[in-house]
């Protein structure tokens, strides 16, 4: 099969156990723009279950890893039985083997994403494995934090040129509109409690830039997708 490179946008999040009442941000601001995008989800959520299915993919982002570092495959099944229409995973901390097929497909998972590129341009999906496929992505809020991007002027990578265009956010940062990586660790001791407002960033930073990419996204007339309209 030869794929064609088109000017494809897909907006995701990775969840990583934020409650519903910091999720919320997020979507508000999907709502506003009226965004179709893809949610990783780690846990449980009212709130991600009750979202329009034409319009948002839940997909699992379970942790292979438990505090030890030792390997549980379960974690992909235990969230599978919450979200049981999911057909995509991307793993926490990118967590992934080819091993680990197998399994993926008996549990009617049809794509990954955890292929990581940074800024890497005319991506395209890949087929890894018969009926398996996998989406990279080629931006994501930790590392433009990692290395320090401008949030004055938001470094995005070109919008009009082909390719598949996954942005990967983590609703915590939208939440705290992180600016910078020690804000969200310092923030961490309040994860989850009403205590986390005091870290909220009034200044620019990852909500102000994800901002700036929706109303680009408009601007340009383009639509977004969700990452299993791509298989």
């Amino acid at each position: 099969m030869v794929l064609e490179a088109k000017n494809e946008v897909c907006l995701t999040f990775d969840t990583d156990w934020l409650c519903d009442a910091f999720l919320e941000t997020t979507i508000e601001i999907l709502e506003e723009y009226d965004l179709s995008a893809t949610f990783f989800a780690t846990n449980e959520s009212s709130l991600l279950q009750s979202l329009d299915q034409d319009r948002y993919e839940i997909a699992l982002h379970p942790n292979f890893l438990d505090e030890k570092f030792e390997w549980r495959i379960d974690a992909l099944s235990i969230l599978k039985e919450i979200y049981p229409e999911a057909t995509g995973t991307r793993s926490h901390c990118l967590t992934f083997s080819s091993r680990m097929l197998p399994d993926l497909k008996s549990l009617s998972i049809q794509y990954e994403s955890n292929i990581f590129l940074f800024g890497q341009q005319y991506l395209l999906p890949v087929l890894r494995a018969k009926n398996f496929w996998s989406l990279p992505f080629f931006w994501s809020d930790d590392k433009y934090l990692e290395l320090a991007y401008s949030f004055k002027k938001p470094e995005f990578f070109d919008l009009k040129e082909k390719g598949l265009k996954v942005y990967n956010f983590h609703p915590v940062h939208i939440f705290l509109n992180t600016d910078r990586v020690n804000r969200y660790e310092n923030s961490r001791i309040t994860f989850n409690t009403k205590n986390m407002f005091n870290y909220v960033n009034k200044g620019l930073g990852v909500r102000t830039i994800f901002i700036d990419l929706c109303r680009q996204i408009k601007a340009l007339n383009l639509k977004t997708k969700r990452m299993k309209d791509f298989i």
